[in-house]
């Protein structure tokens, strides 16, 4: 919630950075930006790791979550985080062709994908077919923000 918090700002402000062409600031944001990730990355990993101690002070016996659960879940949130920060500088760049294409195919296919492995790995899977989905995500949009930042990008890169 607070590294959503701190993201929140930075598409406005890469939009006024975009247009005046300071790519050296909006190097130098996503450099910083990449320390607060790496950051919350260390906090998620602390929050997997204490999960069963905090789920026992705050459901106590009424519930059991299984710890794989937790693990699966944390690796969902560590690569949607990522993901995150990519999304808020593309977003407000405004090149987002290539982000629409890709969103609209992991939508396509995540429902089959969950229902897929949901049957062999139960809520696991649909867990599982969210993380795939997202990686797909992550992979492209840090190769796109990267690209634009280098001013590297061409075609669809930049779109």
């Amino acid at each position: 919630m607070v590294y959503t918090i701190i993201l929140n700002p930075l598409w406005p402000a890469i939009t006024d950075a975009y247009t005046k062409k300071d790519f050296k600031w909006m190097n130098m944001i996503y450099s910083k930006m990449k320390k607060i990730y790496y950051l919350s990355l260390a906090l998620i990993i602390v929050m997997i790791v204490l999960s069963p101690f905090i789920y026992h002070l705050w459901i106590g016996q009424k519930a059991e979550i299984p710890f794989i659960m937790t693990v699966v879940v944390g690796i969902y949130i560590i690569i949607n985080t990522w993901d995150s920060l990519q999304v808020q500088l593309i977003n407000g760049i405004g090149t987002v062709k290539l982000q629409t294409i890709i969103t609209l195919i992991g939508l396509v296919f995540h429902i089959p994908m969950s229902l897929f492995l949901g049957c062999y790995l139960g809520a696991y899977g649909v867990v599982a077919s969210m993380i795939i989905i997202t990686c797909v995500y992550a992979i492209v949009f840090t190769i796109q923000i990267n690209k634009i930042l280098h001013l590297e990008a061409r075609g669809i890169w930049k779109e």
